[in-house]
């Protein structure tokens, strides 16, 4: 009794064949190819994408052998496999060599191409569809070369006139051709560090701080602004804060104090203050807080009697205010 049988598809577009196994017969089993590259489920990447591409009519469906047993269909697939050469791309469609271990056909020489490219094992592996330690090991037991090995050495004096000519780590990188995990390391190594002062923003003159703040007014970014003027970006940000606010402790006092209290006094609204003062309402709303400034409705003396009447009769300001239509502020200044 037949136990399964070894298949031939053959497209006639190229010629290129892939070879198979089954239980079943070979129309079914060509239905289920089919079907799995319709799905886009794994298997055979390689012949899905003929069959999408070329379509199942392209194709040529051969029985090539017939087995009794398990290790007979496996020996088989392997034979065919080997004889019609169908793992290589330019013959065929197979990526293992055949068999129930369906071991992955891999190319040493493929690898050591890579390798001598500069590529990591992880970006060899991702090519090659391989895991990062198979990589490792091949290149240790086939070419006797270590994981060390595949770190790239960086030429250490073009390191310094890089770094030291003002380009950012971003640009070092790809200038090296490196990780910035790498580079850093090499950084450290060397001992290299970058001409920016890092200073209390009190110690920096007038002149200075006029600058950044005209700078930052025309759009500038931090950084464009720490080259102009040879200060950490965290200074920059600091004087830049420093202007609006006074930093004591942990609460911002607002320093326009008393450029608020004359807006106020001209009558101006907290929009109005702030825009012209160009900060946030929550400052402008606490400094008039702090010096307990507060805006009274002006109301006729008619509406002053008769919220003092509602006050003897011992209605709230909220309910007062309703009445009347004034704010609750202006009850409570006129009882």
């Amino acid at each position: 009794m037949i136990y399964g049988i070894v298949y031939k598809a053959t497209n006639l577009n190229n010629n290129k064949k892939y070879i198979g196994q089954t239980t079943t017969t070979i129309s079914n089993r060509k239905n289920n190819h089919l079907t799995e590259s319709k799905s886009k489920k794994r298997g055979c990447p390689l012949f899905f994408n003929a069959l999408r591409k070329n379509g199942i009519k392209n194709f040529k469906w051969e029985t090539i052998s017939e087995c009794y047993s398990r290790e007979d269909l496996d020996k088989s697939e392997e034979f065919w496999i080997t004889y019609y050469k169908t793992t290589n791309r330019d013959k065929g469609y197979n990526i293992h060599s055949g068999g129930r271990g369906k071991k992955k056909i891999i190319d040493l020489n493929k690898i050591k191409k890579l390798y001598n490219q500069g590529l990591s094992n992880t970006n060899i592996g991702k090519k090659l569809n391989l895991n990062r330690t198979t990589i490792g090991k091949h290149l240790k037991i086939h070419f006797g070369i270590s994981n060390i090995s595949n770190i790239k050495i960086l030429d250490e004096q073009k390191l310094k006139e890089l770094f030291h000519s003002g380009l950012n780590n971003k640009k070092m990188c790809k200038e090296l051709k490196c990780s910035k995990s790498h580079l850093y390391k090499y950084v450290k190594k060397l001992n290299l560090k970058r001409n920016i002062k890092r200073i209390g923003s009190r110690a920096i003159k007038k002149e200075t701080k006029l600058l950044i703040l005209n700078l930052r007014k025309r759009g500038e970014i931090y950084a464009s602004i720490s080259k102009k003027t040879n200060l950490h970006r965290n200074t920059i940000g600091r004087i830049i804060r420093d202007s609006d606010f006074n930093l004591s402790g942990n609460i911002k006092t607002f320093k326009r104090e008393q450029s608020v209290i004359d807006l106020f006094n001209k009558n101006l609204s907290d929009s109005q203050i702030q825009e012209e003062l160009s900060c946030s309402l929550h400052n402008v709303r606490n400094t008039l807080k702090k010096n307990n400034l507060r805006r009274i409705q002006k109301i006729s003396l008619k509406t002053s009697r008769l919220v003092k009447e509602y006050k003897k009769q011992g209605m709230t300001n909220a309910k007062i205010s309703n009445i009347l239509k004034i704010s609750t502020g202006s009850v409570g200044n006129h009882s």
